[in-house]
């Protein structure tokens, strides 16, 4: 609620908060993905098309898009972008598990 309160009103904001788990995974794990090379898969198609093209005419999108090149050249890092359904994504999976 912390995070959607920061965009602008949506029914849904999935592709932002798929966004902002790139930048969080970037930003807490720099030792990890500095001068790697990764390959993200991503379960909604507006959070993928944002990173492909480099912008998106949702503002919210286009700020977070803008931010993981920027973490990425920081890093010295590469990131792809693939598009998985959302059935098949087993992260989704991480945050039903009563450890977590």
């Amino acid at each position: 609620e912390e995070l959607q309160f920061l965009w602008q009103p949506a029914e849904t904001h999935i592709a932002q908060l798929e966004l902002s788990m790139v930048i969080y995974t970037l930003s807490e794990s720099p030792g990890l993905l500095r001068h790697r090379h990764g390959l993200w898969f991503l379960d909604a198609v507006a959070a993928v098309m944002t990173l492909v093209r480099g912008r998106s005419s949702n503002s919210d999108l286009a700020k977070l898009g803008h931010l993981i090149p920027l973490a990425l050249f920081a890093l010295r890092a590469q990131g792809y972008w693939e598009y998985v359904q959302s059935k098949s994504n087993w992260a989704d999976d991480l945050v039903a598990l009563p450890w977590i």
